[in-house]
């Protein structure tokens, strides 16, 4: 899986395509991978922006000086403007950012909580039977980052530590397969070496989640 960190990554942007969005006055969105786009906008696509910048007015006063392109996009945004090219810091802005992107993700991992839910319907039943023979969802959520194509969109800095992330999976019939394999995998483990997990004590719920996987 393809990892993307806002906090070492910059955005490098045609400036021949970035000018003209700015002005038209219309909303626009800058991906991950520096293009610019308009609605309708691609569900497979991750943003760095999403907006419409106002039309700069003149007061009529002399000595004002231009806006800086980092001030059109708003506090977070470090722009460094290069010859034909805008390059975009975006490290400080990882909490708007997340809110553009969360339509499309496959689970996110943004608290302390951790994941609390997948959303992919399918995805969520597996995790709501497996619960019940012990499989969390980071456990899932490690398995899908490890096993199926995508991205791990994320703000991970190492001192000091922190990390926030998004993931998206390119693929939803391969996490699908790989997660129902490695929730079988742990309940037939369970029935025939656990002794908590012997067929004849399960609970409703414990025998409901292995009919659900095809176990029993």
């Amino acid at each position: 899986m393809r990892t993307f960190n806002v906090a070492k990554e910059k955005i490098k942007v045609d400036k021949s395509l970035l000018m003209p969005a700015i002005n038209s006055a219309k909303e626009f969105a800058i991906t991950i991978d520096g293009e610019v786009l308009y609605p309708p906008y691609s569900d497979s696509a991750i943003y760095i922006y999403k907006g419409a910048i106002a039309p700069i007015t003149t007061t009529g006063i002399s000595g004002v000086k231009p806006m800086k392109l980092g001030e059109l996009f708003g506090v977070g945004y470090k722009i460094e403007e290069q010859e034909s090219i805008v390059l975009f810091d975006v490290s400080n802005a990882w909490n708007v950012i997340v809110p553009r992107n969360l339509e499309n993700a496959t689970f996110e991992d943004t608290t302390s909580d951790g994941i609390m839910d997948l959303y992919d319907e399918e995805l969520e039943e597996m995790s709501w039977h497996g619960v019940e023979w012990g499989v969390t969802n980071r456990e899932i959520s490690d398995m899908i980052e490890a096993k199926c194509e995508g991205t791990l969109f994320c703000y991970h800095t190492e001192s000091p530590f922190m990390f926030s992330a998004l993931v998206y999976v390119d693929d939803m019939a391969c996490a699908r397969q790989k997660v129902k394999e490695m929730i079988v995998t742990v309940i037939k483990e369970k029935l025939a070496d656990d002794p908590e997990f012997a067929q004849e004590t399960l609970s409703e719920d414990e025998k409901e989640a292995a009919v659900f996987f095809g176990v029993i």
